[in-house]
């Protein structure tokens, strides 16, 4: 069974074949229209090759969006929760695709976005190394900054996913959380399933800074005992809990999760899961990474701060955190969109809050236009602008705002020493903001400055474990700093020959 069906428009099989070599190289298996066999039904070999593969790596172009064969297997990748999408032109995706980011195939981080999307559904670690696929898309020659653009802001998507802003004025508590097995309703013969999934949600919560977490063997020993929230919080010590319910329906597995308070028994967040059996894994990762959101976006977990809700219109106060939790994903395309529209909820509700502006601001400017947010490049800029224009007005020092104009010297002015100035304010008062670091750490890395990358770099992931874009960068850095030191090395070795 091959590990990745590779989809793609046959006029582009010259450009193909050196991503396919390179993932092969990697150690990935691959399935493409080259493994076809004489005498064989083709539909019937793709569709069984399609079943079979973990992941449908589909390259989109000019010509594949033409294509009804390109276009039939991307359903069938999406509808199995085992799309990978990449672009190799500036063509747009076919609706129905757009929803799912297309990873650019010129961008410098593109190889590292893919292994890291196919060791998500795959499992494993891999290194690819970067194909020449196309020819690199002149740059306005102009702007000098403009390399560094297309790493941190770029005329696309920012790829930060990761690290949320502290405020003036913001909330943020000692959180200690115990997940209990979920609820199976009685039913013994999927009960393993859930202690199994309310496990691997533990472990993968242990990622986060700042989050204490009870051990799985004394959570299994109060559950199901009926326990108040303020028992389950005695009991275990915690300030909060997760509870949810699992249910067998045919081949379909729904699932259900809170987050509950144990002060008072509220629920704080809430979300309801719907997979094919065959897709609990995915479902798993996507309860972990859902509850990971909503503990930085609502409680100041790890990397995250959140502002104080005092005189602020509770609908627009939940929006604004809505907007937060997804904005802690926003290397989902969905989320991006997501955050953007609760952003602007909360500020049409409450024009004078200063952090749902700033977080407005920080999502258009890490955002494209059209392709992301569905509106023009000019738009997305004038939106931003109006956006820091308020936070600058209401909140002049609020740290989200100042990164994102940080980010927005670099996208619109090309003013990388304005850039760097902004970012560096950020960190002279708040070492630990995620945003400054990354943004230092890219710049650091795009000038060459190597080894002060990878320390910055590293800082930034200390602040946030999930940070996938800054664990490939400290890697390339790492191996650049390394190269680099033996040629130095290797210069004074030959020097002292000489003498």
């Amino acid at each position: 069974m091959a590990d990745i069906f590779l989809s793609y428009a046959r006029a582009d099989q010259p450009r193909v074949e050196k991503l396919a070599a390179a993932l092969e190289e990697a150690g990935y298996s691959l399935w493409w229209d080259k493994h076809l066999r004489s005498g064989h039904q083709f539909s019937d070999d793709i569709e069984a090759a399609l079943a079979k593969a973990k992941a449908v790596l589909v390259i989109w172009s000019a010509d594949a969006v033409k294509s009804e064969w390109v276009r039939d297997e991307a359903a069938i990748g999406r509808d199995g929760n085992k799309l990978v999408a990449a672009r190799i032109d500036d063509t747009l995706p076919p609706i129905g695709f757009r929803q799912r980011h297309a990873i650019d195939l010129d961008d410098a981080d593109a190889m590292a976005s893919l292994t890291q999307a196919f060791d998500a559904l795959i499992g494993g670690t891999h290194e690819v190394a970067t194909p020449a696929l196309t020819k690199k898309r002149t740059p306005n020659a102009a702007l000098l900054a403009l390399p560094l653009l297309a790493a941190i802001g770029g005329l696309g998507y920012w790829a930060w996913d990761g690290g949320l802003d502290g405020t003036a004025d913001e909330v943020a508590a000692s959180t200690s959380l115990a997940v209990i097995p979920l609820s199976t309703l009685g039913n013994d013969d999927i009960a393993f399933l859930g202690e199994g999934i309310s496990g691997s949600i533990t472990n993968d919560l242990a990622r986060l800074e700042g989050l204490q977490l009870t051990a799985n063997a004394s959570v299994n020993a109060v559950a199901g005992q009926g326990l108040s929230a303020a028992q389950i919080g005695e009991q275990l010590g915690v300030s909060h809990f997760v509870e949810g319910q699992l249910q067998q329906v045919g081949d379909e597995m729904r699932a259900d999760i809170s987050l509950i308070d144990t002060s008072n028994g509220a629920q704080i967040w809430n979300k309801s899961y719907r997979r094919s059996k065959n897709a609990l894994q995915s479902m798993q990762a996507d309860m972990a990474s859902d509850l990971a959101a909503a503990l930085q976006s609502r409680l100041g977990v790890g990397a995250g701060r959140v502002a104080a809700a005092a005189n602020v219109d509770p609908r627009a106060y939940e929006a604004y955190l809505r907007g937060r939790e997804a904005q802690t994903r926003r290397n989902d395309i969905t989320k991006r969109r997501q955050a953007y529209a609760e952003y602007r909820r909360a500020v049409s509700i409450a024009p004078d809050f200063a952090d749902a502006h700033a977080g407005l601001a920080y999502i258009l400017v890490v955002s494209g236009g059209s392709g992301d947010l569905f509106m023009s490049q000019e738009e997305l800029k004038g939106q931003y602008v109006e956006a820091l224009e308020a936070v600058e007005r209401l909140d002049p020092d609020n740290l989200l705002g100042r990164a994102a104009k940080s980010v927005g010297q670099l996208r619109f002015e090309a003013d990388l020493e304005g850039s760097i100035r902004t970012a560096q304010s950020i960190l002279d008062e708040a070492p630990d903001h995620a945003p400054a670091l990354y943004s230092l750490g890219f710049i650091h890395l795009r000038m060459g400055n190597h080894l002060e990358a990878r320390t910055v770099l590293n800082a930034a992931l200390n602040r946030d474990p999930s940070m996938k874009t800054s664990r490939a960068r400290i890697s390339l850095a790492s191996r650049r700093w390394v190269i680099i030191r033996a040629c130095r090395n290797m210069s004074v070795s030959a020097k002292a020959a000489t003498i």
